[in-house]
C-alpha cells in the first residue's frame, strides 16, 4: 500500500515537472519569431516558434497590380492567396533554425527531450 502512494506521489512530481518544461517550452516558443517573404517580396508573413500567424504585411503595389490586371479575370484571389503560401513556406523554414538555437540558448532543449522521451 505504501509503495503505491509512493508511486502516486512520484508520477504526481514527474507530472508537475513535465508541466513546468512545457510552460517554459511555451514561452520560449512563443518568444521567437521569423518573416518569410513571397517570391515577388510583396508579402511578409511573420511566424512565432508554435508557427502561428502573427503578422501579415502586403505591399500596395501588389494591391494596385492586382485590382489593375486580375480582376477582370477572376484571378486576384489565387494570386494574393500564392504570395501568402509563399511567404508563410518562407517564415516556417526560418523559424526551425531559430527555434533550435533559442531552445539550446535557454536550456530548453533538455527540456524538449525530457517530454519526448516522457521523463
Amino acid at each position: 500500500m505504501l509503495s503505491g502512494i509512493k508511486n502516486t506521489i512520484g508520477n504526481v512530481g514527474k507530472m508537475a515537472q513535465a508541466k513546468q518544461q512545457q510552460d517554459k517550452l511555451d514561452k520560449i516558443m512563443s518568444s521567437v519569431s521569423a518573416t518569410g517573404y513571397s517570391k515577388n517580396k510583396k508579402v511578409a508573413v511573420t511566424v512565432n516558434g508554435k508557427q502561428n500567424i502573427v503578422n501579415i504585411v502586403v505591399d500596395p503595389t501588389l494591391i494596385n497590380y492586382i485590382y489593375e490586371n486580375t480582376t477582370s479575370k477572376n484571378l486576384e484571389d489565387q494570386l494574393l492567396s500564392k504570395c501568402i503560401m509563399e511567404a508563410y513556406e518562407d517564415a516556417q523554414k526560418k523559424i526551425q533554425p531559430e527555434m533550435i538555437k533559442k531552445l539550446q540558448e535557454s536550456g530548453g532543449l533538455s527540456d524538449l527531450m525530457n517530454i519526448i522521451s516522457g521523463s
